[in-house]
């Protein structure tokens, strides 16, 4: 979220559901009339994540090309989102509770883990392509990995083994020939992969520890309200508020198009990534979040005209391909 989807990317990394997600191939075994009629939910809710999660990466990039002010564009999105949620609440149509402190405390380790990805992400795409930040995103899968196997002692098969180091191998030969390689930018990116990996272990484990009730809706309103105080911070101390009015002033038509259209989508992505991650299983949504990838990568070329070395796209491909496997040797 944002939405960096990071966001996405930022955002892609959300995962604020207190309990244990649902398998789709377990609803398809004889479960209850009841789950079987969810299914229709299930996809509805993930083929919208997947569409705006492959989309937010490449927005994001437009966004800091017209505004190169990373934590001003995620302070926008975040109050875009609370104003879009407080509009929907008063016209009816979505219902959250108010704003209550004593859940705001229980809540703000969460929303610390859901923000930092979507800080360096976002920065991090100021520096280096889509693609580029693609790559740390798949590899952070098999850190997290690590971290369950050292944490929660999950197991790996021969497989789910060999799909990580196909992935690996094809992360190393995207870098080793990558056409846009800078020291800066592949520092964001392995602080990315740290900020991404983090957030998806601590989030586990204060959810095995701690059940907080909260509603879907509320979970992205606290999430986005929280973040609102420390994104203002983090832009007036970051960003060059001078750039900042120069470009919003001089700015044309387009680039209003697309920093409005982040802010859409900074809302839109903060909603699919809590209610699909309440709907499946962790393993479930890696293929949802490995798979968006490539399609992550053809809005970049299509949109923005990127251009990578032939060896770099087939190590990207490898890559990819090995992050959708290990997604779906865990599956099983």
């Amino acid at each position: 979220g944002k939405k960096l989807a990071t966001m996405s990317d930022s955002k892609d990394q959300e995962n604020t559901s207190g309990k244990p997600g649902k398998d789709v191939e377990q609803m398809e075994q004889g479960q209850p009339e009841k789950e079987k009629t969810s299914m229709t939910t299930i996809m509805v809710w993930t083929a919208f994540y997947l569409l705006c999660s492959s989309s937010m990466l490449p927005v994001n990039k437009m966004s800091v090309v017209y505004l190169p002010a990373p934590n001003t564009l995620l302070l926008f999105q975040t109050l875009a989102t609370v104003v879009i949620l407080l509009i929907g609440r008063s016209m009816g149509r979505i219902d959250f509770n108010d704003f209550e402190m004593s859940k705001a405390m229980e809540w703000i380790g969460v929303m610390f883990a859901w923000m930092l990805p979507m800080v360096v992400n976002m920065t991090a795409l100021k520096y280096t392509s889509v693609e580029t930040v693609v790559i740390f995103r798949i590899l952070s899968t098999f850190g997290v990995a690590a971290g369950d196997y050292l944490l929660f002692q999950k197991t790996f098969t021969p497989s789910a083994l060999a799909a990580m180091a196909v992935t690996v191998a094809g992360g190393v030969m995207y870098g080793y020939s990558d056409a846009n390689f800078t020291v800066v930018g592949y520092v964001w990116g392995a602080l990315y992969f740290a900020a991404t990996v983090f957030n998806a272990l601590y989030i586990k484990l204060v959810f095995n520890r701690v059940k907080v009730s909260m509603s879907n809706w509320e979970k992205t309103y606290y999430n986005n309200l929280m973040a609102v105080p420390i994104f203002m911070v983090l832009a007036l101390a970051t960003d060059d508020m001078a750039k900042v009015t120069s470009s919003l002033s001089n700015m044309s038509v387009t680039g209003l198009v697309v920093i409005v259209l982040s802010g859409i989508m900074g809302t839109a992505i903060s909603v699919a990534g809590t209610n699909t991650r309440d709907l499946l299983s962790a393993t479930s949504f890696n293929i949802a979040g490995n798979a968006n990838k490539f399609l992550s990568v053809g809005a970049s070329v299509f949109l923005m005209g990127s251009f990578i070395s032939s060896t770099s796209a087939i190590g990207l491909v490898i890559a990819l391909s090995g992050g959708a496997a290990y997604a779906m040797v865990t599956a099983k």
